[in-house]
């Protein structure tokens, strides 16, 4: 049963492998700039987040609760 479950996680990675390489040019753009954009808001999100936390809600920035 184990060598069952490993042969079809294999095709799964396989599968997802080959549609990766087989990915057109203005969908691998298009992730790119998505990609881009993420990179971009990631420290916005994160300062606003600590932000939030510390003036708005008088809390401490990295305190365990």
């Amino acid at each position: 049963m184990h060598r069952r479950r490993s042969r079809t996680v294999n095709r799964l990675e396989t599968t997802n492998v080959c549609s990766f390489v087989r990915t057109k040019r203005p969908i691998w753009i298009q992730l790119l700039v998505i990609f881009l954009n993420w990179l971009g808001w990631f420290p916005f999100l994160v300062f606003d987040a600590n932000w939030m936390c510390k003036d708005v809600y008088v809390g401490r920035v990295g305190r365990q609760l």
